[in-house]
């Protein structure tokens, strides 16, 4: 789907991912720690007396803790350490010969926005192009997030391999999944195998079939307002009509 900087953002921030992240993540952890124990005895020391060296000492020895590799350090390690062919093929035989797992939280790859498909890309890439009289009556601010996303991957569809996401266009499935789709006969094996489910498995489908048609019907009404008000300016595969 699309990402929002702010999404990505608390993703940073929430699930630090990189060891030098983590290591910020572990100090400041400690060092609000540190301040909550040295509050709670400054309220309960009659002289205000609390500090005779220990929690100095205590610091040094969790920031030289902390200066370690929490984490194996070619784990998710910075991209500029990462540079050259070399370093990555070390980094990635370091990893396959090693017994430690990644954990559930753990960030495996972190896509830059620059290369994802957000909304500020989408209107940056069609606003360009579409005439300002469509724009009038139709503007593109008023398309939610999916409909953005399905224009803009119609429009890059059509630009072929001058698209920037040419690659990953080409490893989407040439016959759409959906259940609700009409292609080659998604939709009517979708509502066989719901029927399977009701006779052979004895489930409760009542209405899925009803279901199933609404979200076709409600997907046919989206990409034929699409085509009807941006279909002819956008780029479009030979042979094709837009969203054909």
């Amino acid at each position: 789907g699309m990402v929002r900087d702010s999404y990505n953002t608390c993703q940073v921030r929430c699930m630090p991912g990189i060891n030098t992240e983590k290591v910020k993540k572990v100090k400041e952890e400690k060092k609000m720690k540190r301040d909550r124990e040295n509050k709670k005895k400054s309220t309960t020391n009659d002289n205000g007396a609390n500090n005779d060296g220990n929690g100095d000492s205590e610091r040094e020895k969790d920031d030289e803790t902390d200066s370690g590799d929490t984490y194996p350090p070619f784990w998710n390690a910075p991209a500029d350490e990462l540079n050259t062919i070399e370093k990555l093929r070390h980094a990635l035989d370091e990893q396959e010969s090693t017994d430690a797992k990644y954990s559930q939280e753990e960030v495996l790859l972190r896509i830059p926005l620059r290369a994802q498909m957000t909304r500020s890309t989408a209107l940056a890439t069609l606003l360009p192009i579409i005439p300002h009289n469509v724009l009038v009556r139709a503007p593109l601010h008023e398309l939610d997030d999916a409909a953005l996303l399905v224009l803009l991957l119609a429009h890059e569809r059509g630009s072929g391999i001058e698209s920037t996401f040419h690659p990953y266009i080409s490893s989407l499935p040439l016959v759409p999944s959906c259940g609700f789709s009409n292609s080659n006969g998604v939709r009517a094996d979708a509502l066989e195998t719901i029927s399977i489910m009701g006779v052979q498995l004895g489930m409760d489908v009542n209405g899925w079939p009803g279901e199933l048609s609404k979200a076709g019907d409600r997907a046919h009404m989206i990409t034929e307002g699409l085509a009807r008000d941006y279909g002819g300016d956008i780029n479009v595969p030979k042979g094709m009509t837009p969203f054909g």
